[in-house]
């Protein structure tokens, strides 16, 4: 009885590929998938945000059946803790983002801090010290226009191993000018990151060996 492939591929011919033309072709599919950017996502918290500083949970979207976060400049949210996954690129870049949108027309700018504090898992490393980051786009000029605001790429934190933890404070800060006066909504706070793998080797360091 013949060996039965579990997949079967067509060629750009409709011919059938035999499981050895399958097998290369996933592997070059996979060659080219395997490397390119990521997402570690986190939603924010205000648990242990005082009172004076946590943004309001008000109506968002066209229907208002939802409530998000409404920043005042000054407010802050906390954000869980984002895991640095397995396919992460040893010696890669990561950047931090938020997203955001308005209630208004304005499109005076909106202007993050982003405090990071990281360390590197399996005891390997203390907490840092928080860094500051800071963005800053003028708003589109329309109620609910998703924004994302993003850290240059020279900013760009440098991602060694998995199991890495990055812990983000998201705070609106004053643009310097004229703020927009519209209800401004933090959404999340994410990375993009660099992954060239979809796992490692060893769940634990040396991750790659």
């Amino acid at each position: 009885m013949p060996v039965l492939h579990p997949i079967t591929l067509l060629s750009e011919k409709g011919a059938s590929l035999s499981p050895q033309e399958a097998d290369q072709n996933i592997a070059e599919l996979d060659a080219r998938t395997a490397e390119g950017w990521s997402d570690l996502i986190s939603p924010l918290s205000l648990i242990g945000v005082p009172t004076e500083f946590a943004p309001e949970y008000l109506p968002f979207g066209p229907s208002g059946l939802r409530r998000e976060m409404a920043f005042q400049v000054g407010d802050y949210a906390f954000s869980a803790p984002l895991h640095v996954n397995h396919d992460v690129k040893p010696g890669g870049r990561a950047v931090c983002h938020v997203h955001w949108s308005t209630s208004g027309e304005s499109t005076q700018p909106v202007r993050w801090e982003m405090q990071i504090s990281r360390a590197l898992g399996h005891g390997q490393a203390y907490f840092t010290a928080e860094t500051s980051y800071f963005v800053e786009q003028p708003a589109f000029g329309g109620a609910w226009r998703h924004m994302v605001t993003e850290m240059d790429l020279a900013q760009a934190l440098t991602l060694t191993e998995p199991d890495e933890i990055l812990l983000v404070t998201l705070r609106r800060v004053s643009n310097g000018g004229t703020e927009n006066p519209d209800n401004v909504f933090g959404l999340l706070v994410d990375f993009h990151y660099e992954s060239d793998r979809r796992n490692t080797p060893n769940k634990s360091p040396n991750f790659y060996a």
